[in-house]
């Protein structure tokens, strides 16, 4: 490992851990048994001397050209280490800046500091790389990247007592908890620590449902940074980003491998300070599904399949939705909609359920896998669900279909509403075009009417008769300023107002 050292001082990164055997006195070993211990234990080493190279076992008479090898290999990750050091109080405060430069594939990373010294010696001879400390400990920090994107990662503590500042070295590595395969590592002395070129604020908080509460698995990321800053949420559904302050900031949070929809905001983040950012998410206001009959589907042009199809409104108010089908075709491109159903209504809670619901396949559909996907939403401008599942259509004619026709599902459409109702509007919060959907059980003059905080009214969007039904209105806000708005709908008797939010 000398030889190592002195042919790359500045691009190897050195550790040299003590053990307790053949004797627990060891010096360098009794400065700080719990991380000589841990290490060591936790590389499984059972017999010295042993060495490893990024993270692997290896020969002491491999070393120099493991190394040389190691050194060829483009690493996903740049390190870079800012912090300053009081030499009063022995305080490091340290900035780590890990950027990601190419794929990073592991989900178990561990940010590890090592504080190690040179200049002792032991039997008489003189020892470098000596571990003296590990910060916070010898576990590491669990740290989450993902391509694209850096983190900034903040400590302080103080120097052990008996560690030569002057001598010592900070050594930062991300290494895979897994295999104990290190993507990354940089080091600095304690003493040329330089500070990092501007100051940092946080952002934290928490990611839970909007209606029970419950802590979320989330993963939020900054939309206006490149590289962007990442974070996860830990089980109790907290979250803390460290970001560059004195700005503005879009946070988006999402919710993988679930229905919940992704939400985001914009705050600031004062100098040297941290602001505090709690979302609560939500599931679609209305939910598609559908479950083939008998999969795989397979269909003979001409043919059809079967599906058990449902439309459930998630809410405790009555809501409208638009419902269709597309298609991904063989040769990946897209086709439709096939079938469009507009202006479902749905009460409060309500579970549409059709058990035989039938698609037909026309004879000209050419063979191969098709994707057979219902989304629903406000259609053709935006989705809040989709479902999709698979069906191949067969080289054999057996069927006469002449068109993509769907029958027994949606069989409410065209009824008339029995009542006068105004809906929640869709996006909300929204930038800066939102829907508004009505219903009116007859004809008659109708207005509808937006007002800001203050109760002045800002535009009117429908001021005459309307025939009986259900309506959707979109309004663009481009114009108006970030805030609170309401918005009024007034036939005969009935008026009706609901609160919207306009965020830009």
């Amino acid at each position: 490992m000398d030889d190592v050292m002195a042919a790359y001082p500045d691009e190897v990164a050195g550790i040299r851990v003590h053990v307790w055997w053949p004797s627990s006195s060891d010096p360098f070993y009794q400065f700080n048994t719990a991380d000589n211990r841990g290490r060591t234990q936790w590389y499984g080493v059972s017999g010295v001397p042993a060495g490893f190279v990024d993270g692997s076992s290896c020969s002491y008479s491999s070393f120099m050209s493991r190394v040389q090898s190691q050194l060829n290999d483009d690493s996903p990750l740049d390190i870079n280490i800012y912090g300053d050091f009081n030499s009063n109080t022995r305080q490091v405060s340290l900035v780590i800046n890990v950027v990601v430069t190419g794929t990073v594939d592991s989900d178990n990373l561990k940010l590890h500091i090592a504080v190690t010294e040179d200049g002792l010696s032991y039997g008489g001879h003189d020892e470098n790389q000596i571990l003296r400390d590990m910060v916070p400990d010898h576990q590491g920090q669990s740290i989450m990247l993902v391509d694209n994107s850096e983190g900034f990662y903040t400590r302080d503590f103080n120097l052990m007592s008996g560690i030569n500042e002057n001598n010592a070295y900070l050594n930062i590595i991300v290494q895979d908890a897994d295999n104990k395969e290190i993507l990354q590592a940089n080091k600095v002395m304690v003493t040329d620590l330089t500070p990092y070129p501007g100051t940092l604020g946080e952002i934290y908080g928490n990611v839970h449902d909007s209606r029970t509460g419950a802590p979320l698995d989330a993963e939020l990321f900054i939309v206006n940074r490149t590289p962007t800053i990442f974070a996860v949420t830990n089980g109790s559904g907290d979250y803390s980003m460290t970001v560059p302050d004195d700005a503005y900031w879009g946070i988006k949070c999402e919710v993988p491998n679930s229905n919940y929809l992704p939400d985001s905001a914009l705050v600031y983040v004062p100098t040297g300070g941290s602001v505090e950012l709690d979302f609560e998410m939500s599931l679609p206001p209305v939910m598609v599904g559908m479950i083939p009959y008998n999969p795989p589907v397979m269909v003979p042009p001409g043919g059809f399949f079967r599906f058990i199809g449902t439309l459930t409104n998630q809410t405790d108010e009555n809501q409208v939705t638009d419902l269709w089908v597309m298609l991904q075709l063989p040769d990946q491109s897209y086709y439709g909609p096939i079938t469009y159903f507009p202006n479902i209504p749905l009460a409060p809670n309500q579970q549409i359920t059709q058990f035989s619901v039938r698609q037909d396949i026309p004879y000209f559909a050419p063979p191969g896998t098709y994707e057979y996907i219902a989304l629903v939403g406000d259609y053709p401008y935006s989705f809040y669900h989709f479902t999709s599942f698979e069906f191949t259509v067969t080289s054999q004619l057996m069927g006469e279909a002449d068109e993509w026709k769907l029958s027994n599902w949606i069989g409410a459409e065209g009824e008339l509403p029995s009542e006068v109702s105004l809906f929640n509007n869709y996006p909300n919060p929204f930038n800066a075009q939102t829907t508004i959907k009505f219903d009116i059980p007859e004809s008659g003059n109708v207005s509808l009417k937006v007002y800001n905080i203050s109760g002045q009214e800002v535009e009117t969007l429908v001021d005459g008769k309307m025939d009986a039904g259900q309506h959707s209105i979109s309004w663009d806000a481009s114009n108006y300023a970030s805030g609170v708005y309401f918005y009024k709908l007034q036939t005969g008797d009935n008026v009706i107002t609901k609160k919207m939010n306009l965020l830009k």
